[in-house]
Formats: C-alpha cells, structure tokens, sequence
C-alpha cells in the first residue's frame, strides 16, 4: 500500500491538518493516510494527554474515507525520532511505501532532525506549499536535497487554512463565545463538542 503519514501534536487536530493530508492523498494517489500523534515528551509539559488527542483525532477521521489515526508513536517511549518510527514501520511492513507529509516550516528544518539521511531512505517526502510561497527557495531547497541525500522530494499545492491549534487553544481559554465561534469554523464539528464536554484547554 501507498500510506501517508502526517505526524504532530494534534492539540487540538483542525482543518489545516485535515487539508494537508487530503491534498497528498489527491495529488500523489496515496491509499490512506495515518494521522500519527506523538506521545507526551517531557520537555512540553503543556501538552494535552495523549487520550484526548486520540479520541480527537478518531472523531475527526471517523467518516472520511482513508484517513486512519495511528497510535504507533504515542506508545512508545524515550525520544521518538522520525526516523526510528520510519525505520520500525518499513522492518514491520516492508512492502508498504510510505509518504512524510510536512509543511514549508519543517522542510526547511529537516536537515537539523535526528539521522536526516535515514528518513529519506525510509520514505518519500510531500511539502505541501503555501499559495504565497517562495517558489525559487523551495526549488532550491528541493534540489540540495535530492542531490545530498538521494531524496524523492513532491512539492505540493494545496489551499492553506490559515489557523494553528495554539489559536484555538487560546480562544477556548478565554471563554469569550465570539472567539470560539470565530474558530469553530476550522474544526470538525464533533472535536469542538468534545473539547467542550471534557473542559479541555481551560
């Protein structure tokens, strides 16, 4: 199988997670894609229990189809690097490709992770662009890669959904409904009722 494979926190997931992964599934005919949160480390502290955000990231997927929620980094312990996880799946699915999807951030940043080389050889890399991207730099970067690593590198379009979790965090904090609402409309329906009925993020 073509499996994807978005990785994050997911505190709480939101439509830009949703978009990005669905802009790989389309553009590189993925079969599924495994939303993958990490666990709990130890330097965030902040971070929401790994349940909540499983159980967030199940109602979020439940009707879409091949979009799957994976729990195979947030049960393991000690650093978790890319890398290792990557190496883990193929050894236990050797004739599953697999796609890291990530953002511009991080790809500009991947070479600073743990054993770059070794999530190159594990898997093929999908950069969803923004629209107002520097096109001349991601080509650039695209290309060091590629001739660096041997990296198989996919750019991607997709309409970027301007919200980050860490604003919706803070509209639910602040316990102002007009800033709720402002949010609501980058979250499934179903997350916010259950950020709402666990008293998450107060």
């Amino acid at each position: 199988m073509k499996k994807g494979i978005l990785g994050g926190t997911f505190s709480p997931v939101h439509k830009g997670h949703i978009s990005m992964a669905g802009c790989a599934m389309e553009e590189l005919g993925l079969d599924c894609v495994l939303f993958m949160p990490t666990g709990n480390p130890p330097h965030k502290s902040d971070i929401l229990d790994i349940e909540h955000r499983l159980n967030m990231l199940r109602l979020c997927v439940q009707d879409v189809p091949g979009f799957e929620v994976s729990d195979f980094e947030s049960k393991r312990s000690g650093i978790i690097y890319t890398a290792d996880t990557l190496r883990l799946l193929k050894d236990m699915y050797p004739d599953d490709d697999y796609t890291f999807i990530i953002g511009g951030d991080s790809f500009f940043n991947i070479t600073s992770w743990h054993t770059p080389e070794k999530i190159f050889e594990y898997a093929q890399i999908a950069v969803c662009i923004r629209g107002d991207a520097d096109n001349k730099k991601m080509l650039a970067q695209k290309e060091m890669l590629e001739n660096k690593y041997d990296a198989n590198i996919k750019l991607l379009h997709f309409k970027p959904v301007d919200i980050s979790s860490n604003e919706i965090r803070r509209a639910v904090k602040s316990g102002n409904e007009n800033e709720i609402s402002r949010v609501s409309r980058y979250m499934p329906t179903k997350v916010l009722e259950y950020i709402k009925k666990e008293g998450l993020y107060l």
